[in-house]
């Protein structure tokens, strides 16, 4: 795939993810994708799908704001605003980097780092 068709891949992810529709992820995600963070590693889609019920959980409402997206090869790097409203009222803003590397047109690794948001 070309660095713009990667790039299109993402940011439709970005913009599913807050649909609640856990179909699309088997469209956008390999099966045995690595999805990183600081402190976990969620190894193969059903992962990918488990984290997605929990925040579908733990948000009621999410809403993400892509404040740069680059592309270079097999990989992309976005930049953006993550806003929440947990289930208990409480809102929450931050902002994240978050690193794909895809391959046949679906992420095969995702890596992410959050800057600890303030609750509003």
């Amino acid at each position: 795939m070309s660095v713009e068709a990667n790039k299109t891949l993402i940011r439709r992810q970005i913009e599913r993810w807050t649909e609640y529709n856990s179909a699309i992820l088997d469209d956008l995600y390999a099966a045995c994708v690595e999805w990183h963070e600081i402190d976990m590693l969620l190894s193969g889609i059903d992962a990918v799908k488990q984290r997605y019920f929990d925040e579908r959980d733990i948000y009621s409402y999410r809403h993400f704001d892509i404040e740069e997206l680059i592309g270079e090869g097999d990989k992309v790097v976005v930049r953006l605003l993550f806003y929440g409203t947990r289930a208990t009222g409480e809102r929450e803003v931050k902002t994240g980097i978050q690193i794909y590397r895809v391959d046949n047109g679906k992420i095969q690794e995702m890596w992410q780092v959050w800057q600890d948001g303030e609750a509003l």
